[in-house]
Parts: structure tokens; C-alpha cells; sequence
């Protein structure tokens, strides 16, 4: 993709791929690239890797062979040091936080009765090596497996090595059906975890031209109102759902305030709720 016809050339190695929100994030980081109207030449690329949480953030902030990523807001020793430059405008309004559980389906008829946090916490919950979300779980007292990385965990839940795999809403459904183990597994339809997850693109230390243009674009796209008709185009349908749905939430306190920015409660909840 080219904003331009002059200036130098940028390229923009986009790391991502996840089913159910890979098309929205390119099409927001093109909307912040136009936004900005600088006259630079982007080519925008998407890399479908798997790298795991820890190297997948070292490889962007090398900036080799990527160099812009979205992942939960953290502030580690990468972004403190300069290796990798967060830009904390939460794109998703928090809808990476709505986790489905995803479950064997033998253990359907015991699973489709948990309403409350006490009742999650019987439970043992996967998650992805380093991911943000371990320590939400374990603040909440909920037994959590992090031994896997993420291309493995649903052939771990089919094996039995944890009870539950629990992602976004946007992405248990499409990630199940292009599994192969639609047959052994099953979403949990009745049931919504929350916790704060703002969604943050991440861009290398190492292109900090590419990092300007993106954080002028995304304040842009962010004031002018452009970000929520995006979301709102590609998220529609979840969206109702989530407010005219009759699933039960429950709702996990993040251990670190200061990164929640703002989601600390649903914006999306069951017209039913009281």
C-alpha cells in the first residue's frame, strides 16, 4: 500500500494473523498510515509466524523481519528500554477482554452450569507461554497451565491437560473451526470472562519514522471518530451479541490498575444484566 508518490520508502511487517481480528488491524494501521498524511511510501506486509509471545516481541523490536505488532498494554524492560514503542490507544475497546472458554465437549453438561467466579476457579484454564493474561487469572485465583505455546494449546485442551483454553470472543469460534478439533472440542456459549485487555500496536525502536507516523495517525483516527466507525464495522455482529445475549459475565480485577486504560469494566454487557 502506497500513501504517496514521493519521499523515501518505509515498509511496515506487519506480525499478526490470529482468525477474528487480523482484518481489523490492518485496516486500522492503513487508516492511521493515511491519516497521517505524510508524503513517505509505506508498503504494508503481513507476517504469519510462529514465534511465541517472548521471541515474537523480540523479533519487533530487532525490526528485522518484523517491526509493528498488537498485543495487550505492558510496560517491560523493551518498552521502558526503548526496543519497542507502545502506542497506548486501545483499539479493540476492550473486546480483546471478553475470553470465551473453550472445553471438551464430554464436559459440556458440567461446564454449561458455571455462573460464578467460585465456580471458575474449580477450573484450570489455558493460556499461552508469557502471555499478559496469566497473571489476571492467578490475581483472581484461578488455576492457570501457561506451559504452551499458542499453535499448540487446543491439541493440549484435547488431551486433557487443562480444563478450559479461554480466548477472545472475536477469536474462539473462527481459531476452532480452522483447528481440526471442532469435533473433540466445543465454545462454551452461555459463559463470558471479562478482565481489562486493551489492544495496543507495538512498533520497533528501530523505525522510529514508521513509529511517528503511526502515533500521529492513530490520534487522528482516534479524535476524529474514524477508529469507532472501524470497529463498529468489523465487530457489528459481536457486538450484539454481547448486548442481547443471555450468557452470564463474569467479570476478573487486572492486578495492575495503571494499564487497564479505562476498561476496568465491560462496555458491552446483556440487556438482561441487572
Amino acid at each position: 500500500m502506497s500513501i504517496s508518490l514521493n519521499a523515501m520508502a518505509l515498509e511496515l511487517n506487519y506480525w499478526g494473523g490470529v482468525p477474528g481480528r487480523v482484518d481489523y488491524e490492518l485496516a486500522v494501521l492503513r487508516a492511521a498510515l493515511e491519516e497521517s498524511q505524510s508524503s513517505d511510501v509505506v508498503q504494508v506486509n503481513l507476517v504469519k509466524r510462529s514465534l511465541g509471545s517472548l521471541r515474537g516481541r523480540q523479533e519487533v523490536a530487532r525490526g528485522e523481519l518484523v517491526n509493528v505488532y498488537a498485543s495487550g498494554y505492558r510496560v517491560d524492560e523493551l518498552v521502558s528500554g526503548g526496543q519497542l514503542i507502545a502506542l497506548p490507544v486501545p483499539v479493540l475497546n476492550g473486546l480483546l477482554g471478553y475470553r470465551q472458554l473453550l472445553i471438551k465437549r464430554d464436559n459440556f453438561d458440567n461446564y454449561k452450569r458455571i455462573t460464578t467466579l467460585a465456580q471458575l476457579q474449580q477450573l484450570t484454564i489455558g493460556q499461552g507461554s508469557g502471555w499478559l493474561d496469566v497473571q489476571v487469572y492467578e490475581f483472581n485465583q484461578v488455576p492457570v497451565d501457561d506451559s504452551g505455546r499458542y499453535g499448540v494449546l487446543l491439541g493440549m485442551l484435547a488431551r486433557g491437560r487443562f480444563d478450559a483454553l479461554a480466548l477472545a470472543i472475536i477469536e474462539a469460534e473462527p481459531v476452532l473451526a480452522g483447528s481440526g478439533f471442532s469435533q473433540a472440542l466445543v465454545v462454551l456459549p452461555n459463559l463470558v470472562v471479562y478482565y481489562p485487555q486493551p489492544l495496543i500496536f507495538y512498533v520497533s525502536g528501530n523505525a522510529p519514522q514508521l513509529a511517528k507516523k503511526l502515533q500521529a495517525g492513530m490520534a487522528l483516527l482516534q479524535s476524529s471518530g474514524k477508529l469507532e466507525e472501524l470497529f463498529q464495522q468489523h465487530f457489528a455482529s459481536t457486538l450484539a451479541r454481547l448486548r442481547k445475549g443471555t450468557h452470564k459475565v463474569i467479570v476478573l480485577e487486572h492486578p495492575q490498575s495503571e494499564l487497564t486504560l479505562g476498561l476496568d469494566k465491560p462496555l458491552f454487557m446483556p440487556s438482561n444484566t441487572e
